[in-house]
């Protein structure tokens, strides 16, 4: 067996290679031992992960060309007490899904996708590989496909292949270095004809404040943000952003995601498919909403502007059922 054709979502890779092992989902708590048709190539990955340089924490992308097709890995390099360096490889997705297929209600879908929401500030969270990425991507796509306009991404790296021509518009992927540089790209962006940004992820103050300023400017921007909570999620990104009375005005919708694992359900899954392989445990998506254009959209504002997250819960749970119901 070559390794591409190995079922994982993350591969695990300590000096001493009789130890590595994976993943086959990431929500997966069960690990399985690397097959012993696969240690020599692993060994050579390991080595050549080395070689790269890809230590002290960073993260790159790798693609590694062995005799089987090529092997796209997102690369977290680790320094452990008794293990030494152990390099965590996470498999992304192949392909953008679209909204529907990854889980996502036709009604949430559908007000996503209208004209109802050309500009503003969309966002997906959630926890560690609950799929946030894969839906932004989606989105973006589904968008521009059926609206037209251009679309920047800032990502750290590119997770999916989006870049192109898609319906009437066009996605152009744009690679830094580190997620600090968030924040200078959506600026850059402004001057480069956009009319929708991708933003890999938020994780500092400047790219919280950068997008809320692009997104009050004409522009739609999704980026994903990590969260335990929808509330929790939106009170972080206000304190980040730096201006709760603009974080509201600019809100559009946010979602937190969640993946259980299931048995053989044709629902939808976030997991790498491998051509001509069985596919693995399938992990259906769960959806909390928080669309603000509607009927309750002032008093969505309101509570954010005046820092009363936790009196969101009673719209969330509306929403929720509403949606969910509708779905």
């Amino acid at each position: 067996m070559a390794l591409y054709s190995l079922t994982f979502s993350d591969l695990f890779l300590p000096a001493d290679i009789s130890g590595c092992w994976y993943k086959e989902t990431a929500g997966a708590r069960d690990g399985r031992s690397v097959p012993d048709d696969c240690r020599e190539e692993v060994a050579a990955l390991r080595a050549l992960l080395v070689r790269q340089g890809a230590v002290g924490g960073s993260k790159v992308d790798w693609e590694w060309k062995g005799e089987a097709p090529s092997l796209r890995l997102r690369i977290q390099q680790l320094d452990t007490v008794a293990d030494g360096p152990v390099f965590v490889c996470a498999r992304p997705l192949v392909n953008a899904a679209t909204l529907a297929e990854l889980g996502f209600p036709q009604s949430i879908a559908a007000r996503l996708l209208s004209e109802e929401v050309q500009d503003g500030l969309v966002l997906f969270m959630g926890q560690t590989r609950a799929g946030k990425s894969t839906a932004c991507a989606a989105y973006a796509v589904e968008r521009v496909t059926r609206h037209g306009g251009v679309c920047w991404t800032a990502e750290a790296p590119v997770e999916l292949p989006i870049h192109g021509p898609h319906g009437r518009g066009q996605v152009y992927q744009c690679e830094v270095g580190s997620e600090a540089e968030f924040g200078a790209s959506i600026r850059k962006f402004l001057r480069a004809s956009t009319d929708f940004m991708l933003i890999g992820e938020v994780l500092d103050d400047d790219a919280a404040a950068a997008a809320v300023r692009a997104s009050a400017t004409g522009h739609l921007v999704t980026t994903t943000f990590h969260a335990a909570s929808l509330t929790g999620g939106l009170e972080r990104f206000a304190g980040m952003c730096g201006s709760a009375a603009n974080f509201a005005s600019a809100l559009r919708a946010a979602f937190h995601l969640q993946l259980r694992t299931v048995g053989e359900n044709p629902a939808a899954q976030l997991s790498s498919i491998v051509p001509g392989k069985a596919a693995p445990p399938k992990r259906v998506l769960s959806v909390t909403p928080l669309i603000v254009p509607g009927e309750n959209a002032e008093a969505i504002r309101s509570h954010i502007r005046a820092g009363q997250f936790h009196q969101l819960a009673s719209e969330v749970d509306r929403q929720r059922r509403t949606f969910m119901g509708a779905g």
